[in-house]
């Protein structure tokens, strides 16, 4: 349950970085509907890497900069995933 929280809790963070609505985050990162976002923040969608990975891509589109860096741990050797 933690994990979920985490991500949606993502989510909100992104929106609230951008000083956007969940209308406009919607809107700016190809979502059809307010809907899907108010979802993701209230933990009624999952949200995961491929996700969060399309939301990067359309900010990038629309003119943000924004980035997805993933680190994966392994045995304590951290691997960089861009």
């Amino acid at each position: 349950m933690q994990k979920k929280k985490k991500m949606r809790n993502i989510i909100k963070e992104i929106r609230t970085e951008l000083g956007m609505t969940q209308k406009q985050l919607s809107e700016n990162a190809g979502f059809a509907t307010v809907q899907q976002i108010s979802g993701l923040e209230n933990n009624q969608r999952g949200v995961g890497f491929n996700l969060l990975s399309k939301i990067v891509r359309t900010l990038v589109v629309n003119g943000y900069d924004a980035s997805l860096d993933v680190v994966l741990t392994i045995n304590s050797k951290k691997i960089r995933i861009h």
